[in-house]
Protein backbone atom coordinates (compact mmCIF):
# COMPACT_ATOMS: atom_id res chain seq x y z
CA UNK A 1 0.00 0.00 0.00
CA UNK A 2 1.44 3.62 -0.67
CA UNK A 3 2.93 5.57 1.76
CA UNK A 4 1.47 8.82 3.72
CA UNK A 5 1.68 11.78 1.08
CA UNK A 6 2.50 15.48 3.14
CA UNK A 7 0.50 17.51 0.34
CA UNK A 8 1.12 20.80 1.91
CA UNK A 9 5.20 21.14 3.33
CA UNK A 10 7.17 24.72 2.91
CA UNK A 11 10.82 25.45 2.49
CA UNK A 12 12.45 28.54 4.62
CA UNK A 13 14.49 30.44 2.10
CA UNK A 14 17.74 30.79 3.09
CA UNK A 15 20.97 32.37 2.03
CA UNK A 16 22.07 29.13 0.44
CA UNK A 17 19.29 29.70 -1.87
CA UNK A 18 20.18 32.64 -3.48
CA UNK A 19 24.15 31.41 -4.25
CA UNK A 20 24.11 31.43 -8.08
CA UNK A 21 21.50 33.84 -8.28
CA UNK A 22 20.95 35.01 -12.29
CA UNK A 23 25.07 33.65 -12.48
CA UNK A 24 26.52 37.16 -12.05
CA UNK A 25 24.41 38.55 -14.74
CA UNK A 26 22.07 41.51 -15.41
CA UNK A 27 19.97 40.65 -12.03
CA UNK A 28 22.64 39.58 -9.69
CA UNK A 29 22.59 43.34 -7.96
CA UNK A 30 19.21 43.04 -7.00
CA UNK A 31 19.77 39.84 -5.68
CA UNK A 32 17.83 39.48 -2.10
CA UNK A 33 20.46 40.36 0.82
CA UNK A 34 20.03 39.22 4.16
CA UNK A 35 19.27 42.51 7.05
CA UNK A 36 19.45 41.41 10.30
CA UNK A 37 18.47 44.05 12.99
CA UNK A 38 19.12 44.38 16.74
CA UNK A 39 16.50 42.14 18.70
CA UNK A 40 15.52 45.33 20.72
CA UNK A 41 13.44 47.33 17.95
CA UNK A 42 9.92 47.39 16.67
CA UNK A 43 10.69 44.24 14.59
CA UNK A 44 10.80 42.23 18.11
CA UNK A 45 12.11 38.14 17.41
CA UNK A 46 11.53 38.84 13.60
CA UNK A 47 13.81 40.81 13.27
CA UNK A 48 15.67 39.22 9.78
CA UNK A 49 14.18 40.42 6.79
CA UNK A 50 15.34 40.06 2.91
CA UNK A 51 16.43 43.56 1.17
CA UNK A 52 15.23 42.97 -2.32
CA UNK A 53 14.84 46.04 -5.19
CA UNK A 54 15.22 48.77 -2.56
CA UNK A 55 11.66 46.82 -0.49
CA UNK A 56 11.82 44.51 2.43
CA UNK A 57 10.46 41.01 2.32
CA UNK A 58 8.50 39.98 4.57
CA UNK A 59 7.46 42.96 6.54
CA UNK A 60 7.07 41.50 9.89
CA UNK A 61 6.75 45.25 11.38
CA UNK A 62 4.37 48.55 10.75
CA UNK A 63 1.56 49.15 8.98
CA UNK A 64 0.45 46.25 6.59
CA UNK A 65 3.01 43.74 8.08
CA UNK A 66 2.72 39.95 7.82
CA UNK A 67 5.25 38.00 9.44
CA UNK A 68 7.09 34.95 7.26
CA UNK A 69 9.46 32.14 8.76
CA UNK A 70 12.16 33.81 6.61
CA UNK A 71 14.99 34.32 6.71
CA UNK A 72 15.50 31.61 9.74
CA UNK A 73 18.20 33.99 11.04
CA UNK A 74 15.49 35.90 12.80
CA UNK A 75 15.59 35.30 16.52
CA UNK A 76 12.03 33.74 16.63
CA UNK A 77 13.56 31.17 14.32
CA UNK A 78 16.77 30.87 15.70
CA UNK A 79 14.94 29.52 19.28
CA UNK A 80 12.73 27.19 18.01
CA UNK A 81 13.16 23.69 19.02
CA UNK A 82 10.92 22.09 17.32
CA UNK A 83 12.40 21.08 13.96
CA UNK A 84 16.05 21.87 12.60
CA UNK A 85 16.54 24.84 11.23
CA UNK A 86 18.50 22.69 8.56
CA UNK A 87 15.46 20.71 7.85
CA UNK A 88 13.01 23.65 7.27
CA UNK A 89 15.62 25.55 4.67
CA UNK A 90 16.28 22.19 3.04
CA UNK A 91 19.97 22.29 3.59
CA UNK A 92 20.05 19.58 6.17
CA UNK A 93 18.09 17.03 3.58
CA UNK A 94 18.70 13.98 6.05
CA UNK A 95 16.97 15.42 9.20
CA UNK A 96 14.39 16.43 7.37
CA UNK A 97 13.93 12.81 6.01
CA UNK A 98 14.17 11.63 9.71
CA UNK A 99 11.47 13.75 10.64
CA UNK A 100 8.78 12.25 7.95
CA UNK A 101 9.85 8.83 9.82
CA UNK A 102 9.02 10.06 12.98
CA UNK A 103 5.93 11.05 11.75
CA UNK A 104 5.30 8.22 9.50
CA UNK A 105 5.07 10.22 6.57
CA UNK A 106 6.62 8.91 3.17
CA UNK A 107 6.57 11.67 0.89
CA UNK A 108 6.78 15.97 1.08
CA UNK A 109 5.38 18.06 -1.66
CA UNK A 110 7.28 21.40 -1.08
CA UNK A 111 5.92 25.09 -1.20
CA UNK A 112 7.71 28.05 -1.00
CA UNK A 113 7.48 30.74 1.88
CA UNK A 114 8.81 33.84 0.79
CA UNK A 115 6.50 34.42 -2.23
CA UNK A 116 3.61 33.53 -0.36
CA UNK A 117 2.18 37.14 0.08
CA UNK A 118 5.27 38.70 -1.90
CA UNK A 119 4.94 39.78 -5.58
CA UNK A 120 7.43 41.55 -8.07
CA UNK A 121 6.38 44.46 -10.67
CA UNK A 122 10.00 43.94 -12.33
CA UNK A 123 9.42 40.77 -14.42
CA UNK A 124 13.49 40.04 -15.28
CA UNK A 125 13.75 40.15 -11.28
CA UNK A 126 11.09 37.90 -11.04
CA UNK A 127 12.59 35.49 -13.83
CA UNK A 128 15.75 35.49 -11.52
CA UNK A 129 14.14 35.19 -8.34
CA UNK A 130 12.04 32.10 -9.71
CA UNK A 131 14.93 30.34 -11.22
CA UNK A 132 16.98 30.81 -8.78
CA UNK A 133 14.35 29.24 -6.22
CA UNK A 134 13.66 26.58 -8.71
CA UNK A 135 17.12 25.27 -9.45
CA UNK A 136 17.96 24.98 -5.24
CA UNK A 137 14.95 23.20 -4.94
CA UNK A 138 15.50 20.93 -7.60
CA UNK A 139 19.27 19.97 -6.24
CA UNK A 140 18.32 19.71 -2.89
CA UNK A 141 15.01 17.13 -3.73
CA UNK A 142 17.62 15.20 -6.11
CA UNK A 143 19.06 14.44 -2.21
CA UNK A 144 16.21 12.65 -0.99
CA UNK A 145 15.96 9.57 -2.47
CA UNK A 146 12.73 10.47 -4.41
CA UNK A 147 11.01 11.34 -1.36
CA UNK A 148 11.11 15.02 -1.43
CA UNK A 149 9.52 17.24 -4.57
CA UNK A 150 9.05 20.59 -5.08
CA UNK A 151 6.52 22.75 -6.68
CA UNK A 152 8.03 25.50 -9.15
CA UNK A 153 7.81 29.33 -8.95
CA UNK A 154 6.56 30.60 -12.30
CA UNK A 155 7.46 33.81 -13.26
CA UNK A 156 3.82 34.41 -14.27
CA UNK A 157 4.56 38.39 -15.56
CA UNK A 158 6.55 36.62 -18.32
CA UNK A 159 4.40 34.30 -20.12
CA UNK A 160 7.16 33.19 -22.76
CA UNK A 161 9.70 32.95 -19.57
CA UNK A 162 7.30 31.47 -17.71
CA UNK A 163 6.30 29.09 -20.21
CA UNK A 164 10.25 28.26 -20.38
CA UNK A 165 10.73 27.91 -17.12
CA UNK A 166 7.55 25.31 -16.78
CA UNK A 167 9.64 23.16 -19.12
CA UNK A 168 13.43 23.32 -17.23
CA UNK A 169 11.31 22.45 -14.47
CA UNK A 170 9.37 19.43 -15.51
CA UNK A 171 13.12 17.80 -16.62
CA UNK A 172 14.30 18.36 -12.93
CA UNK A 173 11.28 16.40 -11.62
CA UNK A 174 8.59 19.54 -10.14
CA UNK A 175 5.34 18.23 -9.44
CA UNK A 176 3.16 21.55 -9.96
CA UNK A 177 3.48 25.05 -10.09
CA UNK A 178 2.38 27.78 -7.32
CA UNK A 179 -0.16 30.27 -8.00
CA UNK A 180 -1.86 32.57 -5.68
CA UNK A 181 -5.67 33.44 -5.11
CA UNK A 182 -4.80 36.05 -7.64
CA UNK A 183 -1.77 36.64 -9.92
CA UNK A 184 -0.83 40.15 -11.67
CA UNK A 185 -3.71 42.14 -10.75
CA UNK A 186 -5.70 39.38 -12.44
CA UNK A 187 -8.69 37.10 -11.62
CA UNK A 188 -6.87 33.53 -12.29
CA UNK A 189 -9.25 33.03 -15.09
CA UNK A 190 -8.16 36.07 -17.43
CA UNK A 191 -6.79 34.79 -20.79
CA UNK A 192 -3.57 36.02 -19.64
CA UNK A 193 -2.96 32.96 -17.93
CA UNK A 194 -4.25 30.64 -21.00
CA UNK A 195 -0.91 29.83 -22.66
CA UNK A 196 0.31 29.31 -19.59
CA UNK A 197 -2.82 26.69 -18.03
CA UNK A 198 -2.59 24.78 -21.93
CA UNK A 199 1.51 24.71 -21.29
CA UNK A 200 1.01 23.34 -17.79
CA UNK A 201 -2.02 20.65 -19.32
CA UNK A 202 0.28 19.65 -21.73
CA UNK A 203 3.16 18.68 -19.05
CA UNK A 204 1.04 17.12 -16.46
CA UNK A 205 1.90 20.12 -14.14
CA UNK A 206 -1.29 20.54 -11.65
CA UNK A 207 -1.81 24.10 -11.05
CA UNK A 208 -0.97 24.51 -7.16
CA UNK A 209 -3.13 27.95 -5.85
CA UNK A 210 -1.96 27.98 -2.44
CA UNK A 211 -2.85 30.72 0.09
CA UNK A 212 -1.46 33.91 -0.69
CA UNK A 213 -1.56 36.94 -2.90
CA UNK A 214 0.83 38.07 -5.26
CA UNK A 215 -0.47 41.96 -4.60
CA UNK A 216 3.34 43.92 -3.50
CA UNK A 217 1.84 46.22 -0.55
CA UNK A 218 -1.83 44.93 -0.35
CA UNK A 219 -3.13 45.61 3.07
CA UNK A 220 -2.58 42.56 5.68
CA UNK A 221 -5.77 42.32 5.95
CA UNK A 222 -6.70 40.93 2.33
CA UNK A 223 -3.71 38.40 2.48
CA UNK A 224 -5.01 35.61 4.38
CA UNK A 225 -9.12 36.24 3.46
CA UNK A 226 -10.70 33.04 2.72
CA UNK A 227 -12.91 35.01 0.25
CA UNK A 228 -9.97 34.80 -1.80
CA UNK A 229 -10.15 31.10 -2.15
CA UNK A 230 -13.57 31.50 -2.98
CA UNK A 231 -13.15 33.65 -5.98
CA UNK A 232 -10.52 32.50 -7.42
CA UNK A 233 -12.60 28.83 -7.34
CA UNK A 234 -15.37 30.67 -8.89
CA UNK A 235 -12.84 31.97 -11.41
CA UNK A 236 -11.93 29.00 -12.98
CA UNK A 237 -15.35 27.16 -12.50
CA UNK A 238 -17.20 29.76 -14.26
CA UNK A 239 -14.72 30.85 -16.75
CA UNK A 240 -14.87 26.82 -17.30
CA UNK A 241 -10.67 27.02 -17.33
CA UNK A 242 -10.86 22.83 -17.08
CA UNK A 243 -12.94 22.40 -20.03
CA UNK A 244 -10.67 24.92 -21.92
CA UNK A 245 -7.76 22.92 -21.29
CA UNK A 246 -8.48 18.98 -20.73
CA UNK A 247 -6.43 16.95 -18.20
CA UNK A 248 -5.49 20.47 -16.28
CA UNK A 249 -5.16 19.77 -12.82
CA UNK A 250 -6.33 22.30 -10.30
CA UNK A 251 -5.35 22.26 -6.23
CA UNK A 252 -6.64 24.38 -3.64
CA UNK A 253 -3.76 24.53 -0.91
CA UNK A 254 -3.94 25.37 2.86
CA UNK A 255 -6.99 27.02 2.89
CA UNK A 256 -9.10 24.05 4.70
CA UNK A 257 -12.31 22.66 3.14
CA UNK A 258 -14.99 24.54 4.87
CA UNK A 259 -15.28 27.47 2.59
CA UNK A 260 -16.79 24.99 -0.40
CA UNK A 261 -20.35 24.64 0.87
CA UNK A 262 -20.27 28.25 0.91
CA UNK A 263 -19.05 28.94 -2.39
CA UNK A 264 -21.10 26.43 -3.72
CA UNK A 265 -24.29 27.37 -2.40
CA UNK A 266 -22.63 31.20 -3.70
CA UNK A 267 -22.35 30.03 -7.71
CA UNK A 268 -25.62 28.45 -6.74
CA UNK A 269 -27.64 31.44 -6.04
CA UNK A 270 -25.62 33.34 -8.73
CA UNK A 271 -26.98 31.15 -11.32
CA UNK A 272 -30.63 31.00 -9.90
CA UNK A 273 -31.07 35.04 -10.36
CA UNK A 274 -28.77 35.81 -13.01
CA UNK A 275 -26.24 33.22 -14.18
CA UNK A 276 -27.37 31.03 -16.92
CA UNK A 277 -24.00 29.79 -18.18
CA UNK A 278 -22.83 25.69 -18.07
CA UNK A 279 -21.81 25.66 -14.22
CA UNK A 280 -25.48 26.26 -13.20
CA UNK A 281 -26.43 22.96 -14.53
CA UNK A 282 -24.29 21.61 -12.00
CA UNK A 283 -25.33 23.52 -8.91
CA UNK A 284 -29.39 22.87 -9.11
CA UNK A 285 -30.82 23.53 -5.79
CA UNK A 286 -29.38 21.60 -2.78
CA UNK A 287 -27.43 19.66 -5.18
CA UNK A 288 -24.39 18.54 -3.41
CA UNK A 289 -23.27 15.96 -5.88
CA UNK A 290 -19.47 16.29 -5.95
CA UNK A 291 -18.92 15.37 -9.29
CA UNK A 292 -17.83 18.93 -10.05
CA UNK A 293 -14.71 18.11 -8.88
CA UNK A 294 -14.09 14.76 -10.64
CA UNK A 295 -14.97 16.24 -13.63
CA UNK A 296 -12.78 19.71 -13.47
CA UNK A 297 -10.15 17.61 -11.79
CA UNK A 298 -10.16 19.64 -9.23
CA UNK A 299 -8.43 18.89 -5.47
CA UNK A 300 -8.01 20.57 -2.19
CA UNK A 301 -6.47 20.42 1.31
CA UNK A 302 -8.60 19.23 4.55
CA UNK A 303 -7.89 19.62 7.94
CA UNK A 304 -7.49 16.41 10.12
CA UNK A 305 -10.24 18.20 12.47
CA UNK A 306 -13.33 19.15 10.21
CA UNK A 307 -16.49 17.95 9.73
CA UNK A 308 -14.86 15.60 6.92
CA UNK A 309 -18.67 13.14 6.55
CA UNK A 310 -20.16 16.81 5.78
CA UNK A 311 -17.48 18.32 3.71
CA UNK A 312 -17.08 14.91 1.66
CA UNK A 313 -20.78 15.03 0.38
CA UNK A 314 -19.30 18.21 -1.65
CA UNK A 315 -16.51 16.72 -2.49
CA UNK A 316 -16.29 13.37 -2.63
CA UNK A 317 -13.51 11.05 -1.51
CA UNK A 318 -11.49 10.98 -4.43
CA UNK A 319 -10.13 15.18 -4.23
CA UNK A 320 -9.54 15.59 -0.60
CA UNK A 321 -5.64 15.62 0.19
CA UNK A 322 -3.87 16.74 3.05
CA UNK A 323 -1.10 18.77 4.42
CA UNK A 324 0.97 19.46 7.77
CA UNK A 325 2.52 22.33 6.87
CA UNK A 326 6.00 21.48 8.02
CA UNK A 327 8.79 24.16 8.69
CA UNK A 328 5.53 26.98 9.52
CA UNK A 329 3.93 27.31 13.40
CA UNK A 330 0.33 28.80 12.58
CA UNK A 331 -2.87 27.81 12.24
CA UNK A 332 -2.29 25.23 9.99
CA UNK A 333 0.53 23.77 11.71
CA UNK A 334 -0.68 19.88 11.85
CA UNK A 335 2.06 18.03 13.35
CA UNK A 336 -0.21 14.52 13.84
CA UNK A 337 -1.95 14.23 11.01
CA UNK A 338 -1.25 10.88 10.02
CA UNK A 339 -2.16 10.10 14.09
CA UNK A 340 -5.31 12.46 14.03
CA UNK A 341 -6.94 11.33 10.63
CA UNK A 342 -6.42 7.15 11.53
CA UNK A 343 -7.99 7.84 14.80
CA UNK A 344 -11.04 9.41 13.51
CA UNK A 345 -13.78 7.17 13.81
CA UNK A 346 -16.72 9.35 11.87
CA UNK A 347 -14.49 8.17 8.18
CA UNK A 348 -14.28 5.21 6.96
CA UNK A 349 -10.38 3.87 6.84
CA UNK A 350 -10.76 2.92 3.22
CA UNK A 351 -11.91 7.14 2.93
CA UNK A 352 -9.11 7.93 5.87
CA UNK A 353 -6.14 6.42 3.52
CA UNK A 354 -7.36 8.18 0.00
CA UNK A 355 -6.89 11.50 1.88
CA UNK A 356 -3.61 10.37 3.20
CA UNK A 357 -1.91 8.62 0.91
CA UNK A 358 -4.20 7.93 -2.51
CA UNK A 359 -5.38 11.45 -3.76
CA UNK A 360 -2.38 12.97 -3.55
CA UNK A 361 -0.58 10.93 -6.04
CA UNK A 362 -3.66 11.61 -8.12
CA UNK A 363 -3.16 15.19 -8.13
CA UNK A 364 0.56 15.23 -8.37
CA UNK A 365 2.63 13.39 -10.46
CA UNK A 366 4.68 11.49 -8.11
Amino acid sequence: MPGVVDADTHVLESQDMWDDFDDGGEMYPYRPLLVNLPGDTSWGGRNAFWLIDGETYPKSAGSNSFPLHTPTTAIFEMERTDIVVGARQMTDVPTRLKDMDDRGVDLHVVYPTLFIFTGFNNPKLEIALCRAYNSFMAKACADSGGRIHFVMMPPLNSVDACIAEMDRCKELGSVGMFFRTMETGRSLGDPFFFPIYQEAARLGLPVCIHLGRAIPNSPSALQGNLGSVSSAFMAMVQGRIPEKFPGLKTGFIEFGSLWVPDALHGMHRRGQMKYRGPVSSLLGAGRTDPQLFKDYGMFLTCYADEPLPFILEYVGEENLIIGSDYSHQDASEEEDLVQLMRSREDVSSGVVEKILCENARNFYPL
